[in-house]
């Protein structure tokens, strides 16, 4: 605080406490100054690297989403395939069970006319062809 002395005239002088009790103030202020300063600074590159994570994420969420609609569109045509291949593996099964019955029947007449004995005596016949045809080949 400063005290009024007066001398003969109207100055205002300061005791030495007085001064070194402005000092302070002062170098406290400044070191406020400086502490608000710093603050103001740690904020602007806080709110800067704030705003930086922001847009990585953005952009990151923008691309997962990007890659999760591409998977499932992959996936839809591959399960459209799989459809497709069992729809196509269900008609070759129908295929190989007509087939199967179609051989069976034909076993079934190849083992009647070999068991018969005009049938016996033609599978002889045809041995014997193809005997005759090794023989004159060489």
């Amino acid at each position: 605080m400063k005290e009024k002395c007066s001398y003969g005239d109207s100055t205002l002088v300061e005791t030495p406490s007085q001064k070194a009790l402005l000092s302070q103030r002062s170098s406290t202020e400044n070191e406020q100054n400086e502490l608000l300063a710093d603050y103001h600074t740690e904020n602007i590159v806080l709110k800067d690297a704030i705003f930086q994570m922001r847009c990585e994420l953005k952009q990151s969420i923008t691309s997962n989403l990007q890659s999760i609609e591409e998977e499932e569109k992959f996936i839809h045509t591959v399960e459209k395939k799989i459809q497709e291949l069992r729809q196509v593996n269900a008609n070759q099964a129908i295929k190989l069970e007509k087939l199967q019955s179609k051989y069976d029947r034909l076993l079934k007449r190849y083992d009647a006319l070999r068991n018969s004995k005009l049938g016996r005596l033609i599978f002889m016949y045809w041995k014997f062809r193809r005997r005759l045809k090794k023989r004159v080949g060489r």
